[in-house]
């Protein structure tokens, strides 16, 4: 007659040890000439469940002091990335951080006032400002739900820009072998024949009309009508563009660039920059990285003019920055 088994997370199912943090099952599997009973595969049986059972209610091992409970989440050359330590706490080999463009007085002007982030306006009305949620989006007519970052170029003067960017001193990598760090936002252009809006990791000192060293969107050379967003790489002023088929206008997009260092490329040897649209991969460029540049990677958006137009404006809803802080030999 059958009976029923409860697993047990605690178990010692001979020879396994018991379920715990780091170790595999370890499976007794019938030979020919073993009794065909329920004994020869009570071992198989009882096993696996036991250690489902500790999967669903994980703990630490006592005294383990350096052992986690979980080693969680790892990338393709097996870099912990993400778990749970010892004590119970999450555990990760990274930075990760949202800017949502508040307190709104901070982003006011052409000269902020909100730590860790600069301006860089050129022309009396270029300016930047917070916009708060359900403010009306410039060329859609229907409100944002969420904070944006409004960038405004004067657009009386060719020579105009405006644009902003991560403070150097708030910078917390390099264009660098050992580097992987991602940005996601989103963002709405206003006048796209008449502004080159760009967006990005830029490198300190340089400005967005003039990237030497950087990995970002840009529209087409010359702004062409029907044009298309692009993926930029440059490094030392050596430039590699990708046209993507998603057309350069005043839609609004989630943008993702994911900058990967040669060192963290999951066995590719070569570093590379992931662009995506809404979700939707549209270029992986492996050429003119700035990967060995020394330079800082800086989030950066703004635009210049390519012709003068009336108050074009660039928003940028909230930025998140991910960086991983372990190099490629700290695995787990």
């Amino acid at each position: 007659m059958s009976t029923t088994y409860d697993a047990d997370p605690t178990a010692t199912q001979a020879p396994a040890d018991p379920p715990s943090a780091g170790t595999a099952p370890k499976s007794t599997l019938p030979a020919d000439g073993d009794p065909a009973n329920a004994a020869s595969v009570a071992q198989l049986a009882k096993e696996p469940v036991d250690q489902i059972a500790f999967l669903k209610k994980p703990f630490a091992n006592s005294a383990a002091f350096d052992q986690d409970i979980w080693a969680g989440a790892q990338d393709a050359n097996l870099n912990g990335r993400w778990g749970v330590d010892h004590w119970g706490f999450p555990r990760a080999s990274m930075i990760d951080w949202t800017e949502d463009w508040t307190p709104a007085a901070q982003f006011s002007g052409s000269a902020i006032t909100a730590p860790k982030w600069t301006a860089d306006c050129i022309g009396t009305a270029s300016a930047i400002e917070s916009w708060a949620p359900g403010s009306v989006v410039a060329g859609e007519g229907v409100p944002h739900q969420f904070r944006a970052l409004a960038i405004t170029v004067d657009g009386t003067t060719a020579s105009n820009r405006s644009a902003i960017g991560r403070e150097p001193t708030a910078a917390t990598a390099l264009f660098a072998d050992d580097a992987l760090a991602i940005m996601d936002l989103w963002v709405a252009p206003t006048s796209v024949l008449d502004v080159n809006w760009i967006i990005g990791f830029g490198c300190a000192g340089e400005a967005v009309n003039n990237f030497q060293n950087a990995v970002y969107f840009a529209p087409e050379s010359g702004l062409p009508a029907g044009g298309h967003w692009t993926c930029c790489a440059i490094s030392g002023g050596v430039l590699t563009r990708v046209v993507t088929t998603v057309l350069y206008d005043s839609s609004s997009h989630w943008l993702r660039i994911v900058w990967v260092g040669k060192n963290l490329d999951d066995g590719q040897v070569a570093a590379r920059a992931l662009f995506y649209v809404d979700g939707v991969r549209v270029a992986n460029v492996v050429t003119n990285l700035p990967d060995n540049a020394g330079k800082l990677i800086l989030p950066t958006a703004g635009g210049f003019l390519n012709t003068t137009v009336s108050s074009p404006v660039l928003l940028v809803g909230p930025l998140r920055y991910r960086q991983i802080t372990a190099l490629s030999t700290a695995t787990v």
